[in-house]
């Protein structure tokens, strides 16, 4: 004998959404033809130009102001732009780390200068494809680097001396065109966040980890651990305070690099992955600027 119960129907204000008819479908695919040749239109015709910008006070200092006093050290023209900026990691040492990018070679480098932007100098990783965000910590007293270079579909790891001097040390990872990679050792791990080259890059975030540097590393058991657009592309390197770690990630959802998330990890393990954005960083607290890539601090 089964007894059924009668009970309230739920009131809602929220939308209730149906499978698509035909002509809504067309509508939404004449959308995406809309953004795709706004895409290609700004890609012919118009140039980015990012900036390197310098910012003397806290991240919560950043965080409450909206007006943010910085110095900028990188020229900005259609010619050329520097981006992807990282403090080198030895504090004794004044320098930055960032993507040269050429619009004449049309292919980015990794170079380095002071923190004024002199003594500018193009580093040599011996490879001739398209390098960027080059993501940098140290390790045994010793200075490494993981350029992104999807183009050789692969994860690499080198050193570089105080003299500006690459040596490639191994591959972390192999066939994998990893983009933005991000390595942060935590809970007796290593772990490196990265997204995929025409695998939603903006949108879908992947996590391998491993015991050391030396063996091979493993892929999270949920990969893409998460596919949103707004939180996922890594946005500069982790920062670790009173205990907690914090992952700053890219929100992509106006266009690429719009805002930058700083998220807050509640659970990171083989199996599971939970994070929760506490805070925002806003290009307009710049200036007049409509995105922000990442910060490095």
């Amino acid at each position: 004998k089964e007894v059924f119960e009668e009970a309230a129907v739920a009131a809602t204000k929220a939308r209730l959404y149906k499978f698509p008819t035909n002509w809504r479908f067309i509508y939404f695919m004449f959308i995406l033809l809309g953004n795709k040749l706004k895409f290609h239109f700004k890609q012919l015709f118009m140039s980015e130009s990012w900036q390197i910008a310098r910012y003397e006070n806290s991240l919560e200092d950043m965080n409450h102001s909206t007006t943010l006093k910085c110095t900028y050290i990188s020229p900005s023209n259609s010619e050329i732009y520097f981006a992807d900026p990282f403090i080198w990691p030895n504090s004794n040492i004044k320098k930055l780390l960032f993507e040269y990018f050429s619009y004449q070679e049309n292919c980015g480098k990794i170079a380095w200068s002071n923190f004024d932007g002199s003594e500018f100098k193009l580093l040599d990783f011996g490879v001739n494809s398209h390098l960027s965000y080059p993501f940098c910590f140290t390790f045994q007293n010793e200075v490494y680097c993981i350029p992104e270079q999807a183009e050789a579909n692969c994860v690499s790891l080198y050193k570089i001396d105080e003299k500006g001097a690459v040596i490639k040390w191994k591959n972390l990872i192999e066939n994998f065109a990893a983009r933005d990679t991000t390595l942060i050792f935590y809970d007796q791990k290593w772990w490196l966040f990265c997204t995929k080259a025409n695998y939603f890059d903006n949108a879908a975030l992947f996590i391998f980890y491993s015991e050391n540097l030396e063996t091979p590393f493993v892929p999270h058991q949920n990969n893409p651990v998460k596919v949103d657009i707004r939180n996922a592309r890594p946005a500069g390197n982790f920062f670790i305070k009173n205990n907690n770690l914090f992952r700053p990630a890219q929100n992509s959802a106006a266009h690429y690099g719009h805002k930058v998330n700083i998220n807050k990890i509640i659970t990171l393990n083989a199996s599971e992955f939970k994070e929760e954005i506490i805070d925002i960083i806003d290009p307009k607290q710049f200036g007049n600027y409509t995105g922000i890539h990442h910060i490095s601090s």
